[in-house]
């Protein structure tokens, strides 16, 4: 499957959604299930409800990370070193 370039493709474009998108096929998923009766006489037989909204949640933001380079003895580094002789 990784070596099917346009399988891979297709697959990001799906997987790959902007967050605004994303909310909106949400929404959209939400209302086909609410207009469909069968759906929601399932929904009452566990005593559940779908709500109309999406929850909002405050998260944290983290502080960024420091990066720091070192000079291991006496050379600097070499970052393509891992790839030599492939």
């Amino acid at each position: 499957m990784r070596q099917d370039f346009q399988l891979m493709k297709a697959l990001a474009d799906v997987m790959h959604v902007a967050p605004k998108a994303r909310m909106d096929k949400l929404d959209v998923f939400n209302k086909r299930l609410q207009s469909h009766a069968d759906v929601m006489a399932v929904f009452n037989d566990w005593e559940m409800k779908l709500g109309k909204n999406f929850v909002e949640v405050n998260g944290r933001q983290l502080a960024p990370e420091e990066i720091v380079v070192r000079i291991l003895c006496g050379q600097p580094l070499n970052y393509s070193f891992p790839f030599y002789n492939i």
